[in-house]
């Protein structure tokens, strides 16, 4: 994962200024008196990585595509009767009830 390294400026008048989200939050914190590590943000690799874990029974630790994938392949639909789509919830209650009618 690479470092987040924030772009900086010198203004006009000398001021050092950014577009970088990053940087102005880390500068009100500091404004604040509160201590920020220099930290990277997350990125969706950090997600993808595969833990071995046990499974939790509630498939809170199915996110994203993975989610979508078990719920095609236990025919669950993705969108309410109404053409919305479901929220990640609501396809976790419906493996959950699955798993309780087995």
């Amino acid at each position: 994962m690479a470092k987040h390294e924030s772009v900086t400026f010198l203004s006009a008048t000398g001021e050092e200024i950014s577009n970088d989200p990053v940087w102005h939050a880390q500068r009100v914190l500091r404004a604040a008196g509160v201590e920020t590590p220099q930290a990277a943000p997350s990125t969706e690799e950090d997600d993808d990585l595969d833990d071995e874990d046990e499974p939790t029974g509630d498939y809170s630790d199915v996110k994203g595509k993975d989610l979508t994938a078990l719920a095609k392949e236990r025919s669950i639909s993705l969108k309410n009767e109404d053409g919305t789509a479901k929220k990640a919830g609501e396809v976790r209650a419906e493996l959950i009830a699955q798993d309780a009618a087995k």
